[in-house]
C-alpha cells in the first residue's frame, strides 16, 4: 500500500526564514566608517557586540558641533536581508553605566539627538525615518530590504558630539 499525496508532503513547505542576528559585528565580515573622528575613541567599539558601558573609553564618539551631516556608516561587505536596527548612546546622566540599557532608559544629554537611519539601495541611500528623542537606545524597526551597508546621519547633536556604544543591525 502506497503513500497518499498528503503523507508525501509533509515536511515539504515553505522553507523558514533563518534566525536573524547582528549583521554588523565585526567577527561577521563588517567595517565602519566614520565622517569624523576626532575624540580619540576606537570606532571599532561600535560593533563589538558590547551594550554595556565601562567608562568614557569604551564608547566612541564623534565631533558634529551640533551641526547636521556628520555620521556613521557600517559596511556588511555583502548583501544582507534586515528588518531592525539599534543605535545605542552613551549615558549622560551615567557614564559609567549599571549595565546594558533598554528602550525605555533616560539617556540624559548625551542622548538627546536628533539621528535619521539609511540603507543603501544600490545607487542612493533611503530614508528609514528618524528619531528625536533623549532615550539610551533608539531602535528602528521596518519591513525587510535587502542592503550591504546602513548609514546613520546626525540631524542635531544636543551635547555637541555624538557619543555611543553600539550599532546593531539585525537580519540574515
Amino acid at each position: 500500500m502506497g503513500l497518499g499525496h498528503q503523507q508525501l508532503m509533509m515536511g515539504y513547505g515553505a522553507a523558514a526564514a533563518p534566525d536573524p542576528f547582528n549583521v554588523a559585528l565585526a567577527a561577521n565580515g563588517s567595517t565602519i566608517t566614520v565622517s569624523a573622528d576626532s575624540l580619540g575613541a576606537n570606532k571599532g567599539n561600535l560593533i563589538d557586540g558590547d551594550r554595556t558601558p565601562n567608562g568614557a573609553f569604551s564608547t566612541y564618539g564623534f565631533q558634529s558641533n551640533g551641526s547636521s551631516g556628520q555620521w556613521v556608516e557600517i559596511d556588511f561587505g555583502t548583501s544582507r536581508t534586515i528588518s531592525e536596527i539599534n543605535f545605542i548612546s552613551a549615558n549622560g546622566n551615567n557614564i559609567n553605566g549599571s549595565g546594558e540599557p533598554t528602550l525605555s532608559t533616560d539617556g540624559g544629554f548625551a542622548s538627546d539627538n536628533d539621528l535619521e537611519m539609511f540603507y543603501w539601495n544600490g545607487s542612493s541611500w533611503v530614508s528609514l525615518g528618524n528619531i528625536d528623542n533623549s532615550l539610551q537606545w533608539k531602535q528602528w524597526t521596518f519591513t525587510e530590504v535587502s542592503t550591504d551597508k546602513v548609514r546613520l546621519e546626525a540631524i542635531s547633536v544636543v551635547a555637541g558630539a555624538l557619543y555611543a556604544l553600539e550599532f546593531e543591525v539585525w537580519g540574515y
